[in-house]
């Protein structure tokens, strides 16, 4: 681990950074759908939500808002786009999620790191769960979103 700390430690400290931020813009965009120019009312009402509920939270408030607000060719399009910007953010709160969780200590010369354990219903054996996180994926992941929006 020695040898490649420096390499994972800032493109792990630049990703949490960067997906922290991007958690509180979903904050602010919450808190503006709920009530505009009053954010204390939505942060009040997201403050115990995880990630993943907040991601949810904030489509199904954008696609009523949408499905009553827009019509033909526009609907559809709008309403294509905040299905990818919703799955995007599932991808990145899952690699965040494995990243925030690693057992870095594990990482091996591919690049592959233990993310969690399991255990197998059918035997009751554990299973460690191994993924491949390198610097350049998690710099990448982070260009291939903003690229995207």
């Amino acid at each position: 681990m020695d040898n490649k700390e420096k390499d994972y430690a800032q493109s792990i400290g630049s990703f949490l950074m960067w997906f922290g931020t991007l958690e509180h813009a979903l904050d602010i965009r919450i808190a503006d759908q709920i009530q505009e120019h009053y954010h204390e009312m939505g942060y009040l009402i997201i403050k115990d939500m995880k990630i993943i509920d907040k991601i949810n939270f904030f489509y199904n408030i954008l696609f009523m808002k949408i499905h009553y607000c827009e019509n033909g060719k526009k609907k559809k399009k709008i309403m294509s786009q905040l299905l990818s910007i919703k799955k995007k953010l599932i991808v990145l709160n899952t690699l965040r999620n494995k990243i925030a969780h690693a057992k870095w200590y594990s990482l091996d010369k591919e690049g592959y790191v233990r993310t969690n354990i399991k255990r197998r219903k059918n035997d009751g054996s554990i299973v460690l769960e191994k993924h491949k996180i390198t610097p350049l994926m998690m710099k990448s992941s982070v260009a291939n979103f903003i690229a995207e929006l």
